[in-house]
Order: structure tokens, then sequence, then C-alpha cells
């Protein structure tokens, strides 16, 4: 199925996380999900290094993100039908040398904007904020970023620098989701 526009832009929000482990995968699928259900023309955009919402969701993704961006296959082409709902994953089964470079490229800004053309609500999955620059990247194409925290971790270290991280790179408003 072939996303169309219909005339408005799509919400984007970004989903990071604090550390490793904390259910932002889940959270992100989740909320597609949700979306989805709700007849919302979803789009997940799995960028994290571990790929886990596109392994939770069981997409058949065979291409993503990079042979998008370098036009190896067209869009059409690499958008996976999530197999229990409606909305569909692009995601980065194969990952550049230099992801940052990439995610903060001029075709990735066109791509998360093709997308908004044609769909009414994006997730990206932007993985762990102090990994790297590439959460903070990332997050900086969403209207709003979510950052997922433990509960013992809420007023620790870690949340405060992957704030201060996604604060400095100019990320979308940061709402924060706490888990156990």
């Amino acid at each position: 199925q072939q996303l169309t526009s219909q005339g408005s832009d799509a919400a984007v929000i970004a989903l990071t996380a604090a550390d490793a482990g904390e259910s932002r995968a889940a959270i992100a699928a989740s909320l597609a999900r949700a979306a989805a259900k709700m007849g919302k023309k979803t789009v997940i955009i799995d960028c994290a290094p571990e790929g886990l919402v596109t392994r939770a969701l069981k997409a058949p993704v065979r291409n993503g993100v990079y042979e998008v961006l370098t036009g190896k296959v067209k869009l059409n082409q690499a958008l996976a039908k999530d197999p229990r709902g409606d909305a569909h994953v692009l995601g980065t089964p194969r990952r550049p040398p230099n992801a940052p470079t990439m995610f903060s490229s001029p075709q990735m800004k066109r791509l998360v904007s093709v997308l908004r053309g044609g769909a009414d609500f994006i997730v990206i999955d932007c993985g762990v904020a102090a990994a790297g620059t590439e959460a903070a990247l990332l997050a900086r194409l969403a209207d709003a970023t979510v950052l997922v925290a433990k509960r013992q971790a809420l007023h620790g270290p870690l949340v405060a620098n992957a704030a201060r991280i996604l604060e400095s790179t100019k990320a979308a408003p940061i709402g924060i989701v706490v888990t156990r």
C-alpha cells in the first residue's frame, strides 16, 4: 500500500531514552499501533541501531532508510506493513559507516517531509540519546520528543545528560515517559 497525501502534514513524534533497556521501542510500537487502530495513516521510522521496533513488530523489512536515501529503492518499496496492524515500518537494516551524517542530511529531512505529506502520524525511534549524536539529530526532525526513563533514574545524571544533549541540538520540546 502506498501512502498518499491528504493535504495535511503528519504529526511527528521522536522517541529516545536516557539508557538502554527502558522500553522505548515498545512504547514507539504501541503509539504507532494505537494511532493506526484509530484510522490514522501511520509510519514508524526505526532508526535505532538495534532495530528493536522492527523486530518487535516482526515487520518484513528488507530495505530501509539507507536504501531510500541513496536511491537504491523507492520509498514505497522500503515500507513494510506491520503484520498485526495497519502501520507501516521504515527500518534501517543496513547502516552506513557514518549514520549521523545520513540522519542529518538534506535527503533525510526531505524523506521525513515526504512521509509527513502522505501520513497522519509518524513515530521515529531514535535510539539512546547518550549513545552519540544520532538520536538528537533525528529528534530535530520531529514536532515533539519523548524521553523514556526508568523511575529510579528520573533524577539521575543519565536523564539530565540526555535532556542536555537533546536541548543542545535544538530538538523539539521534550516530554518524559516514566517506566517501571
